[in-house]
């Protein structure tokens, strides 16, 4: 049996994994805003498909570019370089943020903490939420509790890897009420030239072990960036964790 996201969700997931711009049809690339600009959500790493499409476009047009002259790979290029992408906690908020509305709980900003409640962090959280969200902020124990049985992971639930990586689980395969596979997607710097929002998978081939300890399946040219990250973060510091305004409705 498997389990979704909501449909709404489930489609926006595809939506960074699938992005429209000219002819071409291409994963997001992978932005971040290391400097911390002040700018729009959409060259801060955390744009909407919508946003970034649109965008690329005009920048396209503003600078006299035929799309037509260019390969997917060129245009994931091109797009980096004007700092046009997602980040991991700009794909994930944009994907909880659908979840939250589709299930009927209220806006992000409203269910989720702040990392610390000086004054002027308050005030930003809630007047650029978009902006000031990152992965340990989205995945801490503010604003999460850990899932350490397997078999109680549900689409929705994020991995943390470390304090600057998350993933969010979008489906999951079960069998007899056991986990069997996990799908989860990402954005993420690693992976070369296939950086950006990409699915990976986990079969539960190991039950009784740890999640480190399982089959990873996100391989590119031999290697698997996502497990070899997972596994080098703290222990306290990594695993599945399900937002507290979540673990109310579950």
């Amino acid at each position: 049996m498997k389990v979704h996201l909501p449909k709404k969700t489930r489609n926006l997931v595809k939506r960074y994994t699938h992005l429209r711009i000219g002819p071409h049809i291409i994963a997001c690339p992978y932005y971040q805003n290391i400097i911390g600009k002040k700018r729009k959500t959409v060259y801060a790493g955390k744009g909407l498909p919508e946003e970034i499409e649109k965008e690329t476009l005009r920048l396209f047009r503003k600078n006299n570019k035929n799309l037509n002259k260019y390969s997917p790979e060129s245009l994931r290029l091109y797009m980096t370089m004007a700092d046009l992408g997602i980040d991991c906690s700009g794909f994930v908020m944009r994907i909880i943020e659908s979840l939250l509305r589709e299930r009927g709980l209220g806006e992000l900003s409203k269910n989720i903490k702040p990392k610390n409640h000086n004054p002027l962090n308050v005030a930003r959280h809630f007047l650029r939420t978009e902006t000031n969200l990152s992965a340990d902020t989205l995945t801490n124990s503010k604003n999460c509790n850990t899932i350490s049985n397997l078999n109680e992971i549900l689409p929705g639930d994020l991995i943390r890897v470390g304090k600057s990586h998350l993933a969010i689980i979008t489906e999951i395969e079960k069998s007899k009420n056991k986990v069997k596979k996990i799908i989860y997607h990402h954005s993420t710097s690693d992976y070369l030239d296939q950086h950006g929002v990409r699915e990976g998978v986990i079969t539960i081939n190991k039950p009784n072990m740890p999640l480190e300890k399982q089959k990873w399946e996100e391989h590119y040219q031999g290697k698997n960036w996502m497990l070899e990250d997972y596994s080098e973060a703290k222990k306290k510091d990594r695993g599945i964790r399900r937002m507290k305004i979540l673990s109310k409705t579950a």
